[in-house]
């Protein structure tokens, strides 16, 4: 088993309803979903339908009207 090298400590979130959500925003393709897998401060781990191709800009976004919006884009 190799050591962890994650820099940042990450975990699961949740969100569904109309209160807040996630969004993926991949080249020209929009997803919706209401769980991300290994959030941290430096990434995120998300299971969508099909692969993105490497390179391909994405952004992710959290929604919520409690807290507001955040984003975050880079390359695949």
């Amino acid at each position: 088993m190799s050591a962890e090298r994650r820099e940042h400590e990450r975990e699961a979130v949740s969100a569904g309803g109309d209160d807040a959500r996630f969004s993926l925003k991949a080249g020209s393709r929009d997803y919706a979903f209401t769980h991300v897998h290994d959030v941290s401060i430096s990434g995120a781990g998300v299971v969508l339908p099909e692969p993105i191709d490497i390179g391909t800009p994405v952004t992710l976004t959290f929604d919520s009207d409690e807290i507001g919006r955040a984003s975050c884009r880079e390359r695949v």
